[in-house]
């Protein structure tokens, strides 16, 4: 794992966070800026996501969510990474009004916070885990 910090910092109206895309190239270690999508002010999510999603494949990855509800946090493995993943809850910047959600590197608890705040996050209510995509050669 090699952090990465944030590049860009959520502004309403103005700009998208790239949490998510900083822990990504963190676990991934990847280390060229032009290899992930950045989320665009007016873009919507799924169409990000998909791009996204297209760029891990590309990498030799797979991405899935798990939802964590009766999943106790320390069992979560990810030994395609060496056990680190993304865990994704709220963000102690949002409000009641504008709660945000923030994402962080995991294992067995947080390894890296990509804000520069290094706030984390309130709660766990998602993990980001990647899988390596075997391929017939």
């Amino acid at each position: 794992m090699i952090p990465v910090k944030q590049k860009r910092v959520y502004e309403e109206n103005v700009t998208n966070g790239d949490c998510w895309r900083s822990c990504i190239e963190s676990i991934l270690e990847i280390t060229s800026d032009s290899t992930l999508p950045y989320w665009e002010m007016g873009e919507e999510f799924e169409d990000h996501y998909d791009k996204m999603m297209l760029a891990i494949n590309e990498l030799g990855f797979a991405y899935h969510e798990v939802l964590v509800k009766d999943l106790q946090i320390n069992e979560l493995l990810s030994p395609d990474t060496y056990g680190y993943c993304l865990a994704i809850g709220l963000s102690p910047r949002g409000t009641e009004t504008n709660p945000m959600r923030h994402s962080v590197v995991w294992k067995n608890g947080i390894a890296f916070d990509p804000h520069p705040s290094n706030e984390g996050i309130l709660n766990v209510d998602t993990f980001g885990i990647f899988n390596k995509i075997l391929r017939e050669t």
